[in-house]
């Protein structure tokens, strides 16, 4: 029974590390076609840009706009 409600957990966080992973992955293309990808430049960092992402979407979900798999 523990093991189950474990696997069920560690499958939810593995699909929201999925739900993260794509989307800092677009909007670093997005930043890298805007020439706004380097730091030195005015642009964004990796570790900047997957903290936003983590923030909206904890904010979506407290909202309930974020819709499970």
């Amino acid at each position: 029974m523990i093991e189950q409600a474990l696997a069920i957990r560690s499958q939810k966080r593995l699909s929201s590390l999925c739900t993260l992973c794509l989307q800092v992955l677009v909007l670093k293309a997005y930043l890298r076609a805007c020439h706004l990808n380097e730091v030195n430049t005015g642009g964004l960092s990796s570790y900047s840009l997957t903290n936003m992402v983590i923030a909206h979407l904890q904010e979506e979900l407290k909202v309930g706009n974020v819709h499970g798999p």
